[in-house]
């Protein structure tokens, strides 16, 4: 049916499908379908069918992209079965074959052309998800992830600017450390084999240099990182390995590999992936930039080729221990939230009361160590994997524990409700709705229980963390379109808000943009939410 025909029909909603792959949009409402190429002269009219029209899609953030459209205001008409599938089965893979596959028995209407089939079929499967939807899911959608594709659509399109001149240097400089690593390795190893090869690593470090073996694998001992942690604490090659893989990986997954991501404007535009990650975190591919390391001096080079554009500034705004706030809001534990209220440094005051020093005595080592226990009680670490971590004992480590536990009673309280309503539900929620199932709780197996009891005791704190830094990013557009301010959001890295304004803007829309994604006065937050600010001209910088 001609696209002309069909909008002219009286039709209570309409089906819309962007193929990605052959760049088609499919319009389809009950049995009549039509469809248009994604071209200059076809995207007024999918914005009147955005804007007027009860919509039901499947990951509208491309058509947004697509059309270059960026609503704030009135979209709760959109429904986006993307979307849904993500708030119902996060980590799924999300794609058209598996959600028709997972709803095959709500197909209604057939057609033999896979795409037309699909849109035919879109809100009938949205009326499948929506019935799942329990608690605040439906709230979770609407205030967050719906809102969020328009700013993620705007980030994508607008992306972020390479320095191509310091990215070739970089290249050798990294390589010209490689071969340095490996030399090195060579000479404490008394012998020259493949270092990327676990099977000659594995000789090398059990068999010839005698260094007692830990984890059993397949084929052998383990190589992996955390193997090569532990063996840093008793051996000098594990430090040098450590080092090696970090900056292999870096030159391999980054710096060799940007070039062919860098676009005409010099631009990278990496793709942010709303339903990637269980927890409700972002993640980002083609490139993946969510694991370039954030405090070593190779990972700080990396960040130094993303710059600000001509005439502008990078801001960068980074919520500050915003887990630990999110478990002492959580908890109610009085200790923590009078020391949040304070702006007390919460590593400090653990490493007090752990090694039992006033706060002038605590070391920088003993900070870090209480900053480890902080992190390890908030993903459930038990003393083995704490020990571990901290290359102490197992008895040392469950002191620690215990002694933190003491100091911060409503912590265990906290945990231990969680245990009992994720073994009575089999899942946990984040204070904004978001659930993880999660059905190894009831297992008998040991290990599998004890994985997904560190998961009950982690999921509502990092699941609502992330939802903060998602509503701060949705604020903060809504600022700028609003008030026609010239600054554009650029990356959202772990607990990093990234965005380049016009440099005429002084210190004032700093402190603005600090307030706005720390005032979330409708959460009655017993703690206040604290970012640091950093200014300049690169991402290394900040």
């Amino acid at each position: 049916m001609p696209i002309e025909k069909l909008l002219k029909l009286e039709v209570d909603y309409l089906n819309v499908y962007l193929d990605i792959y052959s760049k088609k949009v499919f319009i389809a409402e009950k049995n009549n379908y039509s469809s248009l190429p994604l071209v200059n002269s076809s995207k007024h009219i999918l914005q009147n069918i955005l804007q007027n029209n009860l919509v039901y899609t499947f990951n509208v953030k491309e058509i947004y992209k697509s059309i270059d459209y960026y609503p704030t205001k009135k979209i709760d008409n959109i429904k986006d079965i993307y979307l849904l599938d993500t708030i119902i089965d996060p980590g799924a893979p999300k794609n058209e074959g598996r959600i028709m596959l997972v709803y095959k028995e709500k197909i209604k209407n057939y057609n033999p052309d896979i795409s037309i089939n699909f849109c035919l079929n879109i809100k009938n499967i949205w009326d499948a998800i929506e019935q799942n939807l329990i608690g605040k899911q439906k709230n979770l959608y609407s205030q967050i992830e719906l809102p969020l594709s328009t700013v993620l659509a705007h980030m994508e399109k607008t992306g972020i600017l390479i320095n191509r001149k310091v990215l070739n240097i970089l290249s050798n400089t990294f390589k010209e450390k490689l071969a340095e690593l490996s030399k090195e390795i060579y000479r404490i190893a008394d012998s020259e084999f493949n270092i990327d090869s676990p099977k000659q690593l594995q000789m090398i470090l059990y068999n010839k240099l005698k260094i007692k073996t830990g984890k059993k694998i397949k084929t052998g001992f383990s190589t992996d990182q955390e193997e090569l942690i532990r063996i840093s604490n008793i051996h000098p090659i594990g430090s040098k390995l450590l080092e090696y893989r970090m900056i292999s990986k870096l030159l391999n997954t980054y710096i060799d590999a940007f070039p062919k991501y860098i676009a005409e404007d010099s631009r990278v535009h990496t793709t942010f992936i709303q339903g990637g990650t269980i927890t409700g975190r972002l993640s980002t591919q083609e490139p993946n930039l969510q694991n370039i390391p954030i405090r070593t001096g190779a990972g700080k080079k990396i960040r130094e080729l993303f710059i600000a554009s001509e005439g502008y500034k990078l801001l960068s705004l980074d919520y500050s221990q915003i887990e630990l706030r999110v478990l002492a809001h959580l908890s109610g534990e009085e200790k923590l939230i009078d020391a949040f209220k304070k702006n007390m440094d919460i590593h400090t005051q653990t490493a007090c009361t752990l090694f039992k020093k006033s706060k002038n005595e605590v070391s920088e080592y003993m900070r870090r160590f209480a900053k480890t226990v902080n992190f390890g009680i908030i993903y459930g670490q038990g003393p083995r994997a704490l020990s571990e971590q901290l290359g102490i004992s197992h008895s040392e480590a469950r002191e620690f524990i215990e002694s933190f536990f003491k100091n911060y009673p409503k912590v265990k309280q906290y945990i231990e409700k969680q245990l009992d309503i994720a073994r009575n539900k089999t899942y946990v929620e984040s204070i904004f709705g978001r659930i993880r199932n999660i059905p190894g709780i009831r297992s008998e197996n040991f290990y599998e229980k004890s994985a997904a009891e560190r998961v009950a005791i982690n999921t509502p704190i990092q699941g609502t963390a992330a939802d903060i830094t998602k509503l701060g990013m949705i604020k903060l557009f809504k600022f700028f379109n609003e008030n026609n301010i010239n600054a554009r959001l650029l990356l959202q890295i772990h607990d990093e808000i990234l965005l380049e304004f016009d440099e005429k803007y002084n210190n004032n829309f700093v402190e603005q943009c600090k307030s706005i994604i720390t005032n979330f006065e409708e959460l009655n937050f017993k703690v206040p939410l604290h970012v640091k600010t950093a200014v300049g001209k690169n991402w290394g910088e900040l």
